[in-house]
């Protein structure tokens, strides 16, 4: 019998405009993981995506964001998504701690 893989994001951010509202799973790189792990890890999000959950709790699902600490990092991680073909890659954006703040409030990505 398989494990029960459990989410456990860094943080749910919610930002909010007249206009809008933004839902995030935020996951912040200490660059410790490697790229796989980084994958496994999205396979997991990806699959609670298909899952419909919370997309029936909350009537949408928040995308994923990996904040990284350097470009190089927030590179790799990216790359490492891309190349994961089966995910669902409008699921996921990547950035630096610098820019985070923009991607959140919807500004910058």
């Amino acid at each position: 019998m398989a494990g029960t893989e459990t989410l456990k994001p860094d943080l749910l951010a919610v930002t909010a405009t007249t206009d809008t509202e933004l839902r995030w799973f935020v996951e912040i790189d200490l660059g410790t993981e490697t790229g796989a792990a980084v994958v496994r890890k999205c396979r997991t999000y990806h699959a609670y995506w298909k899952s419909g959950i919370e997309q029936e709790r909350h009537e949408v699902f928040p995308k994923v964001l990996w904040v990284a600490d350097t470009a190089r990092r927030a590179g790799l991680i990216s790359r490492a998504i891309t190349k994961a073909r089966s995910l669902h890659q409008p699921l996921f954006d990547v950035t630096t701690t610098d820019d985070a703040v923009a991607v959140l409030a919807g500004s910058g990505a």
